[in-house]
C-alpha cells in the first residue's frame, strides 16, 4: 500500500463530503494506488448511479397518474 498523496487525499475528502451533503451511506475505503484509486472512485459513481435510477423507477411507478386525458 503506498502512501496517498496530497491531490488524492483532496479528491477522496471532496467525494467523502459530497455523500455527506446528498445524506448517502458510504463505507470508506482502503486503496492500494493511485490505480486503484480511480477504480473504486469510478466504481462508487456508478453505485451511486444505479441507486438513484432505481430510485427515480420507484418514484415513478408510485407517482398518481393524474387522471383521465380529455379526449
Amino acid at each position: 500500500m503506498n502512501r496517498a498523496s496530497p491531490s488524492q487525499q483532496r479528491k477522496a475528502l471532496e467525494i467523502a463530503h459530497l455523500f455527506v451533503k446528498m445524506g448517502v451511506g458510504f463505507v470508506p475505503m482502503p486503496v492500494k494506488d493511485g490505480a486503484d484509486f480511480e477504480k473504486l472512485a469510478q466504481e462508487s459513481i456508478e453505485r451511486l448511479l444505479r441507486i438513484a435510477t432505481a430510485q427515480d423507477a420507484a418514484h415513478q411507478a408510485s407517482a398518481p397518474t393524474g387522471g383521465q386525458a380529455n379526449e
